[in-house]
């Protein structure tokens, strides 16, 4: 059993993990100022080596797409804390606290490096102390795993499982040869700015595919199909978006360079198509069952515009009337009792008698129908027959009397 309920820390990594996303996304250079990193105007990656326009796009559109992934995590465990089941909850906060408690150790193994490139130690601790603070809340929320087995062979799974191959696969490129995914998509960068592209691509990215993919993997050890629903449906829209931004990544830097950085633009037409396959992997399901979820959302806006229409026409109360002197009566005046037996009454106070005179029917006698007697049928006697012969006699004639009436 849980030592807390497992709502707390699907709560808290949600808020923190949104307040991160949104600030990487919507102001990345801010986002890397606050942690002693400056790449504006006038910046350097270190102590003389100025950043070019071009680095800095890709700087902070690295961060920006950093930011789309840890919109992943904290849509995982708001889905899970909204409609998933107890044990649901239960495995996602585990592998919360496994993904952080991974993070955690890769980013104090990287202090080191990140203070060489002019960051603040101190944010990352700061970072790394509340990221620690997630992931115990998380780990006490969590419960002894009871694996119940998704079916996965349903379509709505798939988007996970493939997804859960791809950042698996990207982790480990990522932490293990950083350089050699950046030389791959034709990233041309000076050493420094390439620097801090491989640091956010080790001690950033990487741990958080890690996290994305136990978060995945929770939906597939443990059913839920509610809360799996809805994360497929923010992932059809997370990779939708992805879609977008690697089409518009390809059209920007055609339009800069696109003979020099013709690799890096065929980079991300191959990520466009990638996050396509994830798109409708993940759409696909959630549009099928559309047709089935028809009825019950249209029941439940008919009651709300039901319950909204009542409130509306409830009319309010009427002042009381006032009360007049004059009472009127409650009855109409009684009629006179009538004077003769043929005319009732229909007074309140007596009731009417009603006389009936019953007529008398005659009936005549009866007519006696006489019948005569039958008539005797007469045979004649037999006649003696000499041996040898025979002979007939005429058939006697039956005489029946007419009856009399």
């Amino acid at each position: 059993m849980s030592v807390i309920t497992p709502n707390a820390g699907l709560l808290f990594l949600y808020v923190v993990f949104v307040f991160f996303a949104f600030w990487n996304i919507a102001f990345p250079v801010s986002f890397l100022s606050a942690y002693g990193l400056d790449i504006g105007t006038n910046a350097t990656a270190t102590s003389g080596t100025s950043i070019t326009p071009a680095e800095k796009m890709l700087i902070s559109g690295c961060l920006q797409s950093g930011g789309l992934n840890l919109f992943v995590i904290a849509a995982v465990s708001i889905m899970a804390y909204r409609s998933g089941t107890d044990a649901q909850k239960s495995i996602v906060c585990l592998m919360n606290g496994l993904g952080l408690v991974v993070n955690n150790i890769v980013t104090l193994c990287a202090v080191s490096y990140w203070v060489d490139l002019g960051v603040s130690s101190t944010g990352i601790y700061i970072t790394t102390a509340l990221f620690f603070i997630i992931a115990v809340v998380n780990f006490l929320g969590a419960d002894k795993p009871v694996i119940t087995k998704s079916n996965m062979a349903k379509p709505l799974y798939w988007g996970f499982i493939f997804s859960t191959v791809i950042y698996v696969f990207y982790m480990f490129f990522m932490f293990i040869s950083p350089d050699s995914l950046m030389d791959s998509y034709g990233v041309k960068v000076s050493a420094k700015s390439g620097k801090v592209l491989a640091g956010m691509f080790r001690y950033a990215w990487a741990p958080a595919f890690l996290h994305i993919a136990l978060v995945f993997i929770a939906q597939l050890i443990v059913a839920g199909p509610l809360a799996t629903y809805g994360i497929a449906r923010w992932m059809a829209i997370e990779a939708f978006a992805y879609v977008l931004t690697s089409a518009v990544w390809a059209a920007v830097w055609t339009c800069i360079d696109s003979v020099t950085y013709e690799t890096f633009i065929k980079g991300q037409f191959f990520n466009m198509f990638l996050w396509m396959i994830i798109f409708f992997l993940f759409y696909y399901p959630v549009a099928l069952m559309d047709r089935e979820l028809k009825e019950p959302v249209e029941t439940f806006i008919g009651a709300v515009a039901k319950k909204a229409t009542k409130k509306k026409a409830a009319p309010a109360p009427a002042a009381a009337e006032p009360v007049t002197a004059e009472v009127q009566p409650l009855l109409p005046p009684l009629m006179p009792l009538a004077t003769t037996p043929l005319q009732p009454s229909y007074s309140m106070v007596q009731q009417p008698v009603y006389q009936y005179a019953p007529a008398t029917t005659s009936y005549a006698n009866p007519v006696t129908t006489a019948y005569a007697a039958p008539a005797a049928t007469a045979y004649a006697a037999p006649i003696t027959m000499a041996p040898g012969t025979m002979t007939y006699t005429t058939a006697p004639a039956y005489m029946y009397a007419a009856p009399v009436v």
